[in-house]
């Protein structure tokens, strides 16, 4: 599919399973000798020599260009990507800043395809494995060099650059995602349906949480959500009868990944709750590894009232809360206060709603004065040993203390203890 129709001008998609075919976007072509396209100083395209790539007759090859405030464009680089994957990205929201061209975020609620459930998809599967794939070309650059090793990479780099989560931040339709700091906050964004976790909410979740895990500047991950509510769950009209068995076990296989993506975040990930966290809003909530919540937060799982009982949520908040108040939660669906809820061990601190940004860049100023390889050790053993009995606990944490012991920021945090200095961390 990816290869196929790989001209600008006749881009197309046909889903087999739609009356209509759908209407690609627009594609406008400008060319060098329109004196509109030139390749920008910045470009690793700007050091070549020879033919100017813009001329090249070849149809496969994304443009990436920078529209500034006057009529030219510039090119900034490209590659032999096919121009079908512009249908997954659609266009750049771009960045005034002339000297930095690549500090630019990505935009695709610009495009909307309207068809059925199951072809929207395969649609974003196929997004997921394209960003792999350009993944993939960067570890191994070798294997699909056009130029040689390190060209190919710079150019490949510079292509994933916009796609990757920058300080300015990566809009759609259901998350806002800024980086700062050395923290990446997430924020649920899609208040009509009170941020409720349906399966697109989750995939762009799962993607936010786990793009760039090895990026060693980036210390925490913030949930957060905008309203008044968390999150509301899942979307219940995704559980209707209609929507079939495989898409009911699709839709809780994504949740439960959901949830260890959580767990198996190598940087501790900080709930920020402003208001009701409900069902599998509340589990997401329990699963994080902080809570911080405002005093007018709540805390419910009220499944049993609609006829499905918090089966899951309640493996989340009854491993975070004593047996009896889990139970009541899930037995009456009554809400818990935000005192209740830091009474029971649910959450780790209430403040006013004023003060929260505060204390969860307090933490986060804690976290990142440690080391982020014993961090991300720590918390795997953690997570690991928590449901191991007593002896086999013991014996893993044996393990892991001697791995510590020995890694690189193991024995500089030893050193610079005895040597009366500030350790300095490798990170590695």
């Amino acid at each position: 599919m990816l290869a196929s129709k790989t001209s600008p001008e006749v881009v197309d998609l046909e889903w087999s399973n739609l009356r209509k075919p759908h209407r690609p976007p627009k594609f406008s072509v400008f060319s060098p000798e329109d004196g509109r396209l030139s390749i920008h100083p910045s470009s690793v395209m700007a050091g070549l020599r020879g033919e100017n790539p813009c001329k090249n007759p070849g149809a496969n090859w994304i443009v990436y260009w920078l529209k500034q405030r006057t009529t030219e464009l510039f090119l900034l680089d490209v590659t032999f990507i096919y121009t079908l994957p512009l249908l997954f990205f659609g266009e750049f929201a771009v960045s005034d800043d002339v000297e930095n061209p690549l500090d630019c975020f990505l935009s695709i609620s610009n495009i909307k395809v309207r068809c059925k459930r199951d072809s929207a998809d395969v649609f974003m599967e196929l997004r997921s494995l394209l960003d792999k794939v350009l993944a993939s070309k960067i570890q191994d650059s070798s294997t699909h060099s056009l130029y040689n090793n390190e060209f190919e990479e710079q150019v490949l780099k510079n292509i994933l650059k916009p796609f990757n989560i920058t300080k300015r931040g990566v809009h759609n339709q259901y998350l806002i995602i800024k980086e700062s700091n050395g923290t990446r906050e997430i924020t649920l964004n899609h208040e009509k349906t009170k941020n409720s976790l349906s399966l697109p909410m989750m995939k762009n979740l799962i993607e936010a949480i786990n793009v760039n895990k090895n990026d060693t500047t980036i210390r925490a991950i913030v949930l957060s959500a905008n309203g008044n509510v968390f999150s509301a769950g899942h979307n219940l009209k995704e559980l209707q009868m209609s929507a079939g068995t495989e898409h009911h076990k699709l839709i809780f296989n994504k949740a439960t990944e959901l949830m260890k993506s959580v767990i198996l975040s190598p940087v501790p990930v900080i709930a920020k709750v402003d208001g009701f966290a409900t069902a599998a809003g509340c589990q997401l909530v329990a699963t994080c590894d902080i809570i911080i919540c405002s005093d007018k937060s709540k805390f419910s799982t009220p499944g049993a009232n609609f006829g499905i009982f918090c089966s899951t949520p309640g493996i989340a908040v009854g491993r975070s809360v004593p047996k009896s108040r889990a139970m009541h939660m899930l037995l009456t669906g009554e809400p818990i206060t935000a005192q209740e809820a830091y009474d029971s061990g649910l959450v780790t601190k209430v403040v006013s709603a004023d003060k929260l940004d505060e204390e969860v860049n307090k933490i986060i100023e804690q976290i990142k004065l440690k080391s982020r390889s014993v961090i991300a050790l720590g918390k795997e053993f953690f997570y690991k040993q928590i449901n191991l009995n007593i002896h086999d606990a013991y014996k893993l944490g044996e393990e892991i203390m001697v791995q510590n012991v020995n890694s690189n920021d193991g024995q500089e945090g030893i050193l610079s203890f005895v040597e009366k200095r500030k350790a300095c961390w490798s990170h590695n």
